[in-house]
């Protein structure tokens, strides 16, 4: 048995070394704000965002039917809001993710980066769906020197990443197509499963050898 766990460790290792992976949870994206709530190995987030940068919410009532919308997006540093995290099974229930800490290096900056195939609005109102990838950091600070300025990130989240499905939800009004909500579902990585599985048809093609 500790052999069949070492190597389906072994198996895993290429693709956790490779980043932090988000293995399930949403992002949601309204008109003027957003929030987070996903995990992954050792981790859970949430939070809220202003709205940023998020070609469906920027376009808002701009589409005639058959026109097509972008599901790429983006936000950084002070357009977050406080949150909460558990980080290797230490928590925080209240930790600001907007902070400016490490201001003059950009990776201790908490930011979110989507993209995606853009969406033919064929079908009239109703909802929408493409695939996502999605690329990050999450940089949260609550601790601060004598002089009050922030520390280097109390919890740190370098290197995210993830992939899913986005579900953007239009309606209609005075002739044109309104962006209402997107949200954004992370999957688990196929390749995790995959590695796993083929560690253990190793291992038991092995076992099998000896016998």
């Amino acid at each position: 048995m500790k052999l069949l766990l070492t190597s389906v460790l072994f198996a895993l290792s290429p693709l956790l070394a490779s980043g932090t992976a988000i293995t399930s949870g949403t992002i949601t994206v309204r008109l003027t704000t957003g929030t987070f709530n996903f995990s992954g190995p050792d981790f859970s987030v949430s939070g809220v965002f202003a709205d940023g940068n998020w070609d469906e919410a920027t376009c808002r009532s701009c589409q005639q039917p058959g026109g097509v919308m972008g599901v790429n997006g983006g936000v950084s540093g002070t357009d977050f809001a406080p949150g909460s995290a558990t980080v290797d099974a230490t928590s925080f229930p209240f930790i600001p993710w907007g902070s400016t800490a490490y201001i003059l290096q950009p990776e201790g900056v908490s930011r979110f980066d989507v993209s995606g195939p853009a969406i033919t609005l064929d079908a009239g109102p109703g909802t929408y769906h493409s695939t996502f990838t999605f690329g990050g950091s999450l940089c949260g600070v609550v601790s601060h020197d004598p002089l009050g300025r922030p520390q280097p990130c109390d919890v740190d989240l370098r290197g995210l990443t993830g992939s899913g499905i986005v579900d953007v939800n239009i309606n209609s009004g005075g002739g044109k197509l309104n962006f209402t909500s997107a949200v954004y579902t992370f999957t688990p990585e196929p390749q995790t499963w995959m590695l796993a599985l083929a560690g253990i048809v190793a291992v038991l093609g092995w076992r099998r050898k000896i016998a």
